[in-house]
């Protein structure tokens, strides 16, 4: 039995390659033949009941698999996410010896997907975002305080290959904190290679505390983009 990638339609470019198609193409490999199809990125639910119903309107059941290890997405608590769309995190989990992983999920309709896509890799956006979420679901989980508020300082990440719309997984190694501020080390790897690698310094707050510094902070934002004759008859 042959396997064949199954990736995104915004994942075309990629798709050229041999073994892969796209949602839209998958009818024309259901040649009869015995195949494995193994959904990559930017396959989500509905794509993937669509991709069974086809395989059972061909009468193809007993020669066609279809394969799907997408993670549900990660929750609101862990990467601050509203729409499951923009969740690029699941299965996120300890691993042991100070190390939180979590599989990467790429969904089509992905807020960083929407202008366009360039070439046959994900775009380096979605890596810098993915490394985001997961230092927030990384210090959620190893702090179990999902309710602090991380505030990023610097980050150095380094691009060291391509990250293709395959399955991948990111891990994340975190210093011990220390009055709030501390340090992490993320990896994205896949297919058993790193593709990119992140250092994050950052400061977490409890929530009550951030939210009056927020405010001040932007009050004097505020008073500092006034014309003068706005300031100055606030000021009266």
């Amino acid at each position: 039995m042959r396997d064949v990638w199954v990736v995104g339609d915004r994942f075309a470019g990629f798709a050229r390659l041999n073994g892969v198609t796209t949602v839209s193409g998958a009818g024309d490999v259901l040649d009869g033949e015995p195949v494995t199809l193994r959904l990559g990125q930017g396959v989500g639910p509905h794509e993937r009941d669509h991709l069974r119903a086809l395989v059972e309107r061909r009468g193809l059941a007993d020669r066609v698999v279809v394969v799907d290890t997408t993670p549900a997405p990660a929750g609101r608590d862990l990467v601050h996410k509203h729409l499951a769309a923009n969740v690029l995190l699941g299965d996120v989990h300890a691993a042991g010896g100070g190390i939180v992983t979590a599989a990467l999920r790429l969904a089509g309709e992905n807020e960083l997907l929407l202008d366009h896509q360039t070439g046959l890799h994900v775009q380096g956006m979605v890596v810098i975002e993915a490394v985001r979420q997961m230092l927030l679901a990384a210090y959620a989980t190893a702090s179990r305080r999902p309710d602090d508020y991380v505030v990023w300082n610097g980050i150095q990440l380094d691009f060291e290959s391509f990250l293709f719309p395959l399955p991948a997984r990111l891990y994340c190694a975190l210093e011990p904190v220390t009055d709030g501020r501390g340090t992490a080390r993320v990896q994205v790897e896949q297919g058993g290679r790193r593709v990119a690698s992140a250092l994050a310094r950052f400061t977490a707050f409890a929530a009550e505390r951030i939210a009056p510094v927020e405010q001040r902070r932007a009050e004097g934002a505020l008073r500092a983009g006034m014309p003068e004759s706005l300031t100055a008859g606030a000021s009266t």
